[in-house]
């Protein structure tokens, strides 16, 4: 992990939030230097590394640099301006490329930073799952962002967490994408049967056991990966358009933050629960349980008030799941 990963803002960073707060029109070089306390030939440093990084901007003799609106990148400033009831409660750190946006918010949360500090980055090099597998996370694809939160909520009840998240990602890709979803339990949400969202929670604990923090991993596949998902994931993974549209990934993770905080807000009282169970997916249905290289047939009979899956084995036995211990997978018709 880099240091100036955690540091204050960067020269580049300055220079961004300014162009941001003037995207596509012209900021003169004599403005920047004021408001940024640069020198001149720090500035045009700071732009040819944001211009490598991605970032559209024009400079023209007299008039200064602008920044030109592109779906290529996202920012604090892309995705608060689609935000409307918690703008002022979350801070948003943008990365071109991190290991993992749960690790560096872990980073961030253990050298103090508050509550609903949002890790977003352009791509991700080691992005990891549930259970120890990986999430495919290639630049300028997807939205790949973790929350850190600082919950009151017992350990026990930690899974509130998750669920309230895959049924805020679920709502925010109807409202957004105009697509319905489903939600396999626990935490991967779907569209047309297929992965289009994978959740991490991972928490920090106490002494005497209670929380610290928790970090909520988010992971989402807006458009295809140019060289197109790998051949192991390939039959469960999908995305949600084809079309680049304007700013897509920044109006949905806006969505997102805004649906998850509404419900973290109160959320012991387990708000999401009726939409996480109207989209809970596979009711009836058979699956197999997995457990380690075991695998057992069952059927999917429901959700407990605890968000434990109970299913039936075929021998009659009723038992319910921990999302801890288990995975479920369907069974080929």
């Amino acid at each position: 992990m880099r240091n100036e990963e955690l540091s204050t803002p960067t020269t580049k960073e300055r220079v961004l939030r300014l162009l941001e707060s003037e995207k596509g029109h012209y900021v003169s070089g004599v403005k920047i230097a004021q408001e940024t306390r640069l020198t001149k030939g720090a500035i045009w440093k700071s732009v040819n590394s944001l211009r490598k990084d991605g970032y559209v901007i024009e400079g023209l003799t007299k008039k200064g640099y602008s920044l030109i609106p592109s779906e290529n990148t996202m920012s604090e400033g892309n995705i608060k301006k689609y935000m409307h009831m918690y703008a002022d409660k979350i801070s948003i750190r943008t990365f071109e490329k991190t290991e993992s946006t749960n690790t560096l918010a872990r980073e961030f949360a253990e050298r103090g930073h508050g509550q609903f500090t949002a890790i977003v980055a352009e791509e991700q090099t080691n992005g990891r799952g549930r259970l120890g597998r990986s999430f495919y996370s290639p630049a300028g694809s997807g939205i790949y962002m973790s929350l850190i939160l600082r919950p009151t909520l017992p350990p026990a009840k930690a899974l509130y967490i998750t669920t309230a998240a895959a049924a805020a990602v679920a709502e925010a890709i109807e409202s957004v994408c105009a697509l319905k979803t489903d939600i396999k339990w626990v935490n991967d949400v779907l569209c047309n049967g297929k992965k289009v969202c994978g959740i991490l929670t991972e928490g920090s604990f106490k002494q005497d056991g209670s929380l610290a923090y928790a970090i909520l991993g988010i992971g989402v596949n807006v458009f295809p990966p140019k060289e197109g998902f790998p051949e192991e994931i390939s039959g469960v993974a999908s995305h949600l358009t084809d079309e680049p549209l304007y700013e897509l990934r920044s109006r949905l993770a806006a969505e997102i933050l805004e649906r998850f905080i509404f419900y973290y807000s109160a959320i012991e009282s387990k708000p999401f629960m009726k939409s996480y169970k109207k989209r809970l997916c596979w009711i009836g249905e058979k699956v197999d349980v997995i457990s380690g290289e075991s695998r057992t047939p069952a059927t999917v009979i429901g959700l407990s008030d605890n968000l434990e899956l109970e299913v039936e084995f075929e021998d009659g036995k009723r038992k319910l799941l921990s999302s801890g211990e288990v995975s479920i997978r369907r069974q080929s018709k």
